[in-house]
């Protein structure tokens, strides 16, 4: 499990240094929101609205990108029967999050 958090911190250091290099009038246009990245952004927003063991528990997150927007949603737990994931949705542009929730 910290390996998976050091991973993710890794990967939110490496795309917060990207885009703040673009934002500031780097080459050409900000890079994409890649699928890891988009992963990455939804977790860290997930662990600051709703605490890290929540989302930790979700892992593996699933993304998928439909019109420009990145839907990443974690996954029950197999200990469960019933209950909810966290959903977010981001800027496939630049990694803005349009909407976070927790279904019930």
């Amino acid at each position: 499990m910290q390996r998976k958090t050091l991973v993710v911190r890794l990967l939110l250091l490496l795309m917060t240094g990207l885009l703040s290099f673009a934002a500031e009038g780097g080459p050409g246009d900000p890079l994409p929101i890649t699928k890891e990245m988009a992963c990455a952004i939804a977790a860290r927003a997930g662990e600051k609205k709703y605490g890290r063991q929540q989302i930790a528990d979700q892992a593996p997150l699933q993304a998928e990108l439909k019109d420009g927007i990145w839907t990443v949603k974690g996954t029950l737990p197999k200990k469960f029967t019933k209950g909810g994931v966290l959903s977010v949705r981001l800027s496939a542009k630049d990694g803005s999050i349009i909407d976070i929730t927790h279904g019930r």
